[in-house]
């Protein structure tokens, strides 16, 4: 049996929030996820061969993206700055289309060692990226301690400094994730679609506010 290749890179995992119970609400829940998927997979490919043209330390990087469940992992093997790159060009574009629709994702970018076989993954950076992902009370994806140690302060675009990150647990030191944008009266019109919102679940969408609006 041949050994499974170990490598080194970015590894970000994505939760899809409100999705126990979506049955409920949405009978279509499955499709609607597996066609998001699908977008981000397509998203992914011409994001890395974005990068990959304007320099060519990284050209040659490929992305993967596996889905299990409401989880959505994805891999780009490569230096650190370009690889964590990619990863937060695609969740700036993604996180605004799970919001749209109704599917809103919460996440983390790590780097580290893993290996991959079919929809099966483990290794170090696994083990953080999954550890971190629900970490945060807010929609949006952070930058955990590994991806922080690799970069060194040389943080890509469209990594920002946000000392807000609503974590669930207090931690300090972590201050770094994805910018992203949401025209506003269409956000207020979602978010007013997917209530209520008791005490459980008001937080998330309170700090994600609070997040989009630090400017004004």
């Amino acid at each position: 049996m041949a050994d499974i290749l170990v490598q080194q890179g970015a590894v970000t995992f994505l939760d899809v929030l409100g999705w126990k119970g979506i049955w409920q609400k949405e009978k279509d829940a499955i499709n609607i996820l597996h066609s998001f998927v699908s977008k981000i997979n397509e998203q992914a490919s011409d994001i890395t061969n974005v990068v990959g043209n304007l320099d060519g330390a990284s050209r040659g990087m490929t992305t993967k993206v596996l889905s299990i469940s409401d989880t959505i992992a994805i891999f780009t093997f490569g230096d650190p700055f370009h690889s964590i790159k990619i990863h937060a060009e695609i969740c700036k574009i993604a996180i605004p289309e799970s919001i749209r629709r109704r599917l809103p994702l919460r996440g983390a970018i790590c780097y580290g060692e893993c290996s991959i076989k079919g929809n099966i993954m483990v290794g170090p950076a696994v083990d953080e990226a999954a550890s971190w992902h629900e970490a945060t009370d807010w929609i949006g994806v952070m930058l955990t301690p590994s991806a922080k140690f690799q970069l060194r302060r040389n943080y890509p675009a469209p990594l920002v400094e946000y000392s807000g990150i609503p974590f669930k647990k207090k931690t300090d030191g972590l201050n770094r994730c994805v910018d992203w944008e949401f025209p506003d009266d269409e956000l207020y019109e979602i978010f007013n679609e997917m209530g209520p919102y008791v005490p459980e679940i008001a937080p998330k969408y309170l700090n994600t506010l609070k997040f989009l609006t630090r400017q004004l």
